[in-house]
Order: C-alpha cells, then structure tokens, then sequence
C-alpha cells in the first residue's frame, strides 16, 4: 500500500493569514478555511496551550488516501 498523507508548510515571518491549499483524490473534500480545517485546528490549540503565538503559513495538502476506504 503507497496511499499517504502529505504535509508541506512555509513559515512566513511577517504576520498574515493561514492560507491553504489541497491536491489529490480526496482534494475536494478538505477544507481550505482554517477555522474548519482539523491541522489547522490542532496547531492553534497546541499553541494555545503552550502559551505560543504562530505566525503565518502556507500550507499545502496532498492527500492520496480515497474517501471512505477505512484508511483514515
């Protein structure tokens, strides 16, 4: 099995937006607002709780794992 979930993300120095962008099988199905997007949702709560601040970042998805293959 070669199916996987790829994660790319640039740090950016300057203050802005979380911008995200999602390619593969299942691209149509991950949410690009990082308010409703899971990675995103658990960066913020990780940096919450360690009383950090993130700067901005674009993030870029790959995921090859289909849909409701009960790989994920």
């Amino acid at each position: 099995l070669g199916l996987y979930l790829t994660l790319r993300g640039t740090w950016h120095a300057e203050a802005g937006d979380w911008k995200l962008t999602a390619t593969g099988g299942a691209a149509s199905h991950i949410p690009l607002q990082p308010e409703e997007n899971l990675i995103c949702q658990v960066a913020h709560h990780t940096a919450t709780r360690l009383g950090i601040s993130l700067p901005a970042l674009t993030l870029e998805i790959t995921n090859d794992i289909p849909l409701g293959s009960g790989l994920g």
